[in-house]
């Protein structure tokens, strides 16, 4: 059927349900639950080389569930977030450096596999090759080994050599032929060997981005547009370099003592925390190299990661944010979608009643401003009279006991007063007062 193809179904479920974590859910699906997200997130990072195999899967699930939620706050802030987000957002934000080492490791052992395997001395071209990769891969904590520097210089430092690692991975290596991107490598190699290393560190990586991407224009590769991320985010750096006071003191170049920074969301900082996190979201592909942390409670945190997860399903631009399409993905090519089947479970967990009261309201607003392109049905379950409120009586099924109880007669729903719905909806036994309350209470 052509509309099925034309069609997705979005999951969520905010409780670990081993059957979620367990069993991939196989079609069109964005499994949302926190089982599938746990398990989808890192096969995911670690199949693109983000993690290794050994590292620790909850912690992935929670590094990236923060990503979504920054990822949709910067974005959705254009929109009006207040809207829809019921308590005011974290004033501070702590950024985390990534350990690199292995990551660092692997490429320049992969680089190091370009060496032309038709050299007189193969063993001695080889070494040489390798040193030479290896020059390039470290130059920039070469050039910085033996300074003097300052924590603002160290978080430059750091920053800078994981934009050169990520566009050395994205551009000089080929995810399919082992060499076919050797031009480019090279284009790199000149970049290295025309810069002038007793530079300062902003201008000698000024001077270095551009050198390359001027190598690449040069030799017409196709690859000429991708330097341009890395580039702009270290001219934006240089421009900035002053007027950036985000809080450097526990910044440290041995990223496995907890490497961090941190960032106040004030007036002053929001432009340009919002600019550094778009520069990042554009040069992060290869290898997330910044974690992100902010202080929520439970309810804040699983309101916002509903609508950062399903803001997630839109498709990715080239420039790393946010498009306004969801699209199905088969062996033919991509579909793009113009139905949207979302399914809710337990949709009032940990939700303050005011918030539960706010639910259906602003979900149906941000949906219809995300989602506009496509036809929305959504699906929930709940046992909250307070959602329960909002829904009209035809678009309730009742489920006692596992089995369907629409066919008896019940209340009207919409607009319903919330005690009624207590007693009618949910199968609440009378207490001998004929008032809802605990069994405790009503036995004293």
């Amino acid at each position: 059927m052509p509309e099925l193809k034309c069609s997705k179904v979005i999951y969520i479920q905010n409780v670990l349900d081993s059957s979620d974590y367990l069993y991939e859910k196989y079609g069109q699906i964005y499994d949302f639950s926190i089982g599938g997200l746990i398990r989808h997130d890192y096969i995911n990072n670690a199949d693109n080389g983000h993690i290794e195999t050994s590292d620790n899967m909850l912690i992935n699930y929670f590094n990236n569930e923060i990503y979504r939620q920054v990822d949709f706050v910067q974005s959705y802030e254009s929109k009006n977030l207040a809207d829809i987000i019921p308590f005011n957002m974290p004033n501070k934000i702590q950024i985390s450096f990534v350990n690199n080492t292995q990551h660092i490791k692997k490429t320049c052992e992969k680089l190091g596999n370009y060496a032309h395997n038709d050299s007189k001395n193969l063993t001695e071209y080889k070494r040489k090759y390798f040193e030479k990769v290896k020059k390039l891969v470290y130059i920039i904590v070469d050039i910085t080994e033996n300074l003097s520097l300052d924590s603002k210089q160290k978080w430059y430092v750091i920053l800078a050599n994981n934009l050169l690692i990520n566009s050395l991975k994205e551009i000089a290596l080929s995810p399919v032929v082992s060499d076919d991107r050797e031009d480019e490598l090279f284009c790199f190699f000149k970049a290295y060997e025309a810069s002038n290393k007793s530079d300062d560190i902003l201008s000698f990586c000024d001077s270095f981005f551009t050198q390359v991407e001027k190598e690449l224009a040069s030799k017409k590769s196709l690859y000429t547009e991708w330097i341009t991320p890395y580039k702009e985010f270290i001219d934006w750096l240089n421009r900035n370099y002053e007027e950036i006071n985000f809080d450097f003191s526990q910044v440290n170049m041995n990223l496995l003592n907890n490497s961090y920074f941190l960032v106040d969301i004030n007036d002053a900082n929001r432009k340009l925390f919002g600019e550094f996190f778009d520069l990042y979201r554009r040069t992060c592909k290869q290898f997330y190299y910044l974690n992100f942390s902010w202080g929520l409670s439970s309810g804040e945190n699983n309101l916002l990661s509903l609508y950062s997860r399903l803001f997630s399903t839109l498709k990715i631009k080239t420039d790393g944010s946010r498009g306004d399409e969801v699209i199905n993905n088969f062996s033919t090519g991509e579909i793009k979608c113009n139905n949207i089947l979302l399914l809710i479970d337990e949709a009032d967990l940990s939700y303050h009643p005011e918030w539960q009261r706010n639910f259906i309201y602003s979900l149906l607003r941000f949906l219809s401003s995300v989602f506009y392109n496509c036809n929305v049905q959504v699906i929930l379950t709940t046992h909250s009279p307070i959602i329960l409120s909002d829904v009209p009586r035809s678009s309730v099924t009742y489920l006692k006991q596992g089995k369907n109880d629409s066919d008896n007669l019940h209340m009207e729903t919409f607009g319903q007063n919330i005690y009624t719905l207590f007693n009618d909806a949910f199968f609440l036994k009378e207490s001998k007062n004929k008032f809802v309350m605990g069994k405790f209470a009503e036995k004293k």
